[in-house]
């Protein structure tokens, strides 16, 4: 079998060899997905702490805020100086300060604060 044989072979085969080749690739792109989301899931949750908030307070501020801590199982998020609650990935809650944050664990605990739910945050 010589060179000249396995040319001729290639060129009627061109459109064998084209989804093949893109069968392989697909394949290996979705492997490779695969593995990749796996390795996301296998990082350590991230855990936010910080200090007592302090005593400034603006005219519109919302009362009773004072000693509230920031932790890892709160579940809503609102600001200093604002008066709405947030869940953390809505955009409102993305333009907050980190300095200004007030995290919460329920509903009622960031109402019972004087905050309302933001309307434009879907599912609070």
């Amino acid at each position: 079998m010589s060179l000249k044989y396995f040319k001729e072979k290639i060129k009627s085969n061109h459109a064998h060899i084209f989804f093949c080749a893109a069968f392989i690739i697909v394949g290996l792109l979705g492997f490779g997905l695969g593995r990749l989301s796996k390795i996301e899931d296998g990082r350590p949750p991230v855990i936010i702490r910080g200090e007592e908030l302090g005593e400034k307070k603006s005219v519109s501020q919302p009362q009773n805020i004072d000693n509230l801590k920031i932790t890892n199982q709160s579940q809503y998020i609102a600001s200093k100086t604002g008066n709405s609650y947030y869940l953390p990935w809505c955009v409102g809650a993305g333009k907050i300060k980190d300095i200004n944050k007030i995290w919460f664990k329920t509903k009622e605990e960031a109402e019972g604060a004087g905050y309302k739910k933001a309307s434009n945050c879907r599912g609070i």
